[in-house]
C-alpha cells in the first residue's frame, strides 16, 4: 500500500513547465506508487483529486499534487476561460528528479470537485465546464480540454489522461453587454 507525505512548501515562483517546480506555493501532496501496488492510486490535495488505475505504471516513484494560482499560463489567445483550481502533477523517480514525459499504459482521471450550486450550473450547461491541461507539446504552448466524465454522486468533472501535467477546472465566462451602450463586461457566471 502507498504511503501520502505531506510537504508544505512556500514560495512566489511559477514554473518554467510542468516538469519543473519553480517554487512552489501552498501545500505538496505525494504518494509513492511501487509496480507491484495491486489497488487503485488516489491522492488528492483540496478539491483536486488523481485517480490512477492498477497497472498503468511499472517504473517506480513519487507522484505529486501541488495547488497553482488561478489562471496560470493564461494568455490573451486564450480568453473566455476561467481556470481555478490548478494543479501540478508530476511523478518523480527515487532521487528527487521528475520522470520526463510520464505514459500511463491505462489512462488516469484528474477529478475537480464542485460545490451543489456549481454541479447546477453544469447540468444546466454542461458546455461551459471542462477539465483542461496545459500542453507543452503544441506551440504556442495552451490549454487544451480533456475528454470530461462526471461523477454527479461525487460532484466531481474529471478529464480522461494519459500523461501528466497542469491541469485546471475550466468554467467558460460570459460577456454582459450593457443595454445603456455602455463598454462591455466580462463575468464568472459561477462562483467555484
Amino acid at each position: 500500500m502507498g504511503t501520502i507525505i505531506l510537504v508544505v512548501l512556500i514560495g512566489l515562483k511559477k514554473p518554467d513547465s510542468s516538469t519543473h517546480t519553480g517554487s512552489i506555493e501552498f501545500v505538496k501532496v505525494t504518494q509513492e506508487v511501487l509496480p507491484s501496488q495491486n489497488e487503485e492510486i488516489v491522492i488528492g490535495v483540496n478539491n483536486a483529486t488523481l485517480y490512477v488505475p492498477k497497472g498503468a505504471t511499472t517504473v517506480p516513484g513519487i507522484i505529486s499534487i501541488t495547488p497553482r494560482e488561478p489562471n496560470l499560463f493564461s494568455n490573451i489567445a486564450e480568453k473566455g476561460w476561467v481556470r481555478s483550481p490548478v494543479v501540478n502533477v508530476e511523478y518523480w523517480n527515487g532521487q528527487g528528479t521528475p520522470y520526463p514525459q510520464v505514459i500511463f499504459a491505462v489512462p488516469a482521471q484528474i477529478c475537480f470537485k464542485i460545490t451543489t450550486e456549481l454541479w447546477e450550473a453544469y447540468a444546466q450547461h454542461p458546455d461551459e465546464f471542462q477539465v483542461h491541461y496545459y500542453a507543452e507539446e503544441v506551440k504556442p504552448m495552451r490549454w487544451q480540454p480533456l475528454s470530461l466524465t462526471a461523477y454527479p454522486d461525487r460532484l466531481q468533472l474529471c478529464g480522461q489522461t494519459d500523461h501528466l501535467s497542469i491541469f485546471a477546472l475550466a468554467i467558460k465566462q460570459k460577456t454582459i453587454i450593457p443595454a445603456t451602450g455602455a463598454t462591455p463586461t466580462l463575468v464568472q457566471p459561477y462562483a467555484p
